[in-house]
């Protein structure tokens, strides 16, 4: 019993301390960033973003740059914001469920590494024009879309942030499920929409995601510094994926290690039984 007790408290631990995120941590960080609004008109807001996302993509220690609504890997739970409907068909896939959606700019899937399924990423005319169009990933498409490929179909959110009722969406790609808030929850059904659409981005808060080259602390500084010299006065805080990753698993990993402590006392008990049994013998 000790030693088939130990042996599965071994194992969960060493379960515990593996997760398939979908996507790379490491060399990955990101940036917080919030603006006083009180001195920044809505357009004034996006032209800092912009040019504050083409200045970091220009740092030669930054291999790729994305900016999204939010961080990745906080430890939270959000609440849907819509109900989802497909064209053609009367009853929704999720019924009353809310899903929740991700506004993110071109490159976010690359600059975090989440594959395409199929497909295409967001580009520059998506993020500037009306951006009715929408990518989804994996755990949405088997559902809506059992046994089908659907790139190149509608959706409609209920409520939209352009019309109640929901304006068509185009579906323009299909990902790879990924873990946004907690590891391991990479089977719930997201959606992704242009950053363009964002409240945050025309008004005063928005994430920088930078996938560094190599050393993620030179590439923090080299980002507090751009900010700084664009306004001083901008309030903003740094971190990494792998930082959060470790804060969200500290607690798992050290209950995961207590009962890895008693499995490995539970063996050493029954090697000493056994022992003292055939010298006994």
């Amino acid at each position: 019993v000790l030693l088939a007790g130990s042996g599965l408290f071994l194992r969960s631990a060493h379960q515990a301390f593996k997760f398939d995120l979908g996507f790379e941590a490491r060399h990955l960080s990101l940036s917080q960033i919030l603006i006083d609004r009180k001195r920044y008109s809505d357009t004034q807001a996006e032209r800092f973003f912009r040019d504050l996302w083409g200045r970091v993509a220009a740092l030669p220690e930054a291999q790729s740059v994305a900016l999204a609504e939010g961080p990745l890997l906080d430890g939270g739970r959000y609440d849907g914001r819509h109900k989802l409907k497909l064209a053609g068909a009367e009853q929704a896939p999720f019924g009353d469920r809310r899903l929740e959606s991700f506004f993110v700019s071109p490159q976010f899937f690359a600059t975090v590494g989440i594959p395409f399924v199929s497909g295409r990423d967001f580009t520059e005319r998506d993020h500037l024009g009306d951006g009715r169009v929408v990518i989804i990933n994996e755990a949405l498409a088997r559902r809506a879309f059992p046994g089908q490929n659907p790139v190149g179909r509608e959706l409609r959110l209920i409520p939209d942030f352009v019309q109640p009722n929901g304006a068509p969406l185009d579906i323009i790609g299909v990902v790879k499920d990924a873990s946004h808030h907690i590891p391991g929850e990479g089977s719930e059904p997201y959606l992704y929409r242009p950053i363009a659409q964002f409240s945050g981005y025309r008004s005063n808060y928005i994430v920088m995601f930078v996938r560094a080259q190599r050393d993620s602390a030179a590439v923090q500084s080299s980002v507090a510094n751009l900010i700084s010299s664009l306004d001083p006065g901008v309030n903003f805080s740094q971190g990494t994926l792998a930082d959060n990753l470790h804060r969200i698993t500290l607690p798992s990993k050290i209950a995961s290690a207590f009962f890895g402590l008693f499995g490995a006392l539970g063996m050493l008990f029954a090697a000493v039984g056994l022992s003292g049994t055939l010298a006994y013998a």
